[in-house]
């Protein structure tokens, strides 16, 4: 059985903050995929996710809690980003592996992925940006079971890019969840 190294942290509690007459608050996480290989390929898609940092995100949404002097009502993801790290092997870009948009989505445990990004052509290795396109209603039908930090976050595209040979990708995703008074 295949082993992901598997690193999550919060990187930061960011700012508190009015928008459109709603308290809002954020919070980084970075998601490594340490080992993502040609196994991970499946009916031509290929498809990554690993568990949110069950503790950390809990703790995220207890400062959001102290913040509001209240449960949050809200969730959602603001920003991510993508980036393949230098520790990979045999492949240089992530055209090498998809052919077609990345897809960022998040699962909640015993529930359905909602597509909350994408990413179109990615190329190279450096970081790249998500297009976000999913809103806080998204989220609504298991707010709860979000706001317990029991969720997945992953990624998936089409394969089929130029690596025909084995791979050893390493990935790294960072996700901005803001939270709503």
């Amino acid at each position: 059985m295949k082993t992901r190294s598997f690193l999550i942290s919060v990187l930061s509690l960011l700012l508190v903050s009015c928008g459109e007459g709603e308290k809002l608050t954020s919070s980084i996480f970075s998601i490594d995929f340490g080992s993502v290989t040609q196994a991970d390929i499946s009916d031509g898609t290929f498809s990554a996710s690993e568990p949110i940092n069950e503790t950390s995100f809990k703790a995220a949404v207890d400062n959001a809690t102290d913040d509001f002097g209240e449960v949050p009502s809200g969730v959602r993801v603001k920003a991510a980003a993508i980036r393949l790290n230098a520790s990979s092997s045999s492949i240089s870009g992530y055209e090498q592996v998809f052919s077609e948009p990345m897809i960022l989505f998040v699962t909640p445990e015993g529930g359905t992925a909602i597509d909350v990004g994408e990413l179109e052509n990615p190329e190279g290795q450096a970081s790249e940006d998500f297009d976000i396109n999913a809103n806080r209603d998204a989220f609504e039908p298991a707010l709860t079971t979000y706001l317990n930090g029991e969720f997945e976050v992953g990624f998936r595209g089409v394969a089929g890019g130029a690596n025909a040979g084995d791979f050893n990708a390493s990935f790294s995703v960072q996700v901005q969840f803001e939270f709503f008074k």
